[in-house]
């Protein structure tokens, strides 16, 4: 609810709650798939996605990579527009599995990066990307 007056940057983990929300409200979706769009217009070569979209400086959270990759899902389940899934399903895949590089021998994902949301610091085994 803050987003506007706050800044205007696309936050993934924002997404979680904006998307439903409008879905329900006012059933245009096109600001959801633009905002994925500029969030996976920034995934590097190695499959990372990004905390923040476009202008911000490129900086790594495993709990804001994952939240990327629930916003295409929640796309799909509110619009079921399959194509657009079948557009960033390579680059979802590339996501996924840079993930999965993270799990440990414990079945846990071992955060290397030190800022999540509100979270600065913090890594190793993080509850918040492997409780999910």
């Amino acid at each position: 609810m803050d987003g506007a007056k706050r800044d205007r940057l696309i936050w993934p983990g924002d997404m979680r709650i904006i998307t439903p929300s409008a879905f329900v409200s006012t059933n245009d979706l096109d600001s959801v798939a633009n905002s994925v769009d500029n969030l996976f217009s920034l995934q590097n070569s190695s499959g990372m996605l990004p905390y923040a979209g476009i202008p911000f400086k490129s900086q790594y959270s495993a709990t804001y990579h994952l939240y990327n990759l629930i916003a295409v899902a929640d796309y799909y389940r509110y619009t079921n527009n399959l194509s657009y899934v079948q557009n960033k399903w390579t680059a979802w895949k590339k996501g996924l599995n840079f993930s999965l590089n993270f799990i440990d021998d414990s079945g846990m994902m071992n955060v290397t990066s030190s800022a999540d949301w509100l979270r600065f610091g913090q890594g190793g085994h993080n509850i918040e990307v492997s409780g999910r």
